[in-house]
């Protein structure tokens, strides 16, 4: 459990860092920057708040709902993240492409995070987890696509920041 929970940390505190990088690299980014923290300090919030035992949704202990009630949060903002990131980046040209998949991305990340709710909700499935960390495995795949082309164009200086 305390590998787990120092996983929690060190990614929240690299979500949040990338964020920060983010907003920094580009102001037009601020709302995914902004929704980007917010999932990174979930993520370190949840370092310190360990499931019960079967990490059940409905919560038997006050550390349980708290763990619950973060994650959701988490998970509806790091879900809805490249929709805004979509909109945001479609209008700068050399971020077009990565714009159009971001809304792919989105695309699959909102109905992936419905479907997780109602699998783990209503107690459908035995799959929680294999579909939470397929949803969370796509989020984090999009924020290294991001972050790798963010790389590439602080590299070339041929993305100028927004006033």
């Amino acid at each position: 459990m305390g590998l787990q929970a120092l996983n929690f940390a060190i990614l929240g505190i690299l979500t949040v860092i990338f964020a920060i990088g983010l907003d920094t690299h580009n102001r037009r980014f601020a709302s995914t920057s902004f929704l980007l923290g917010v999932y990174g300090l979930g993520t370190l919030l949840v370092a310190g708040l360990p499931c019960d035992p079967g990490c059940s949704f409905k919560g038997t202990s006050l550390v349980q709902i708290a763990h619950s009630l973060d994650a959701l949060v988490s998970f509806v903002v790091i879900a809805i993240a490249p929709l805004f990131f979509s909109r945001s980046s479609k209008t700068v040209p050399s971020w077009t492409k990565t714009s159009v998949r971001s809304l792919r991305v989105a695309m699959v990340s909102i109905p992936l995070l419905v479907a997780y709710l109602a699998i783990t909700v209503l107690a459908l499935s035995s799959y929680t987890g294999l579909v939470q960390r397929i949803f969370l495995g796509l989020l984090l795949a999009w924020m290294l696509m991001v972050a790798y082309k963010m790389a590439r164009l602080s590299l070339t200086n041929y993305d100028p920041p927004s006033p």
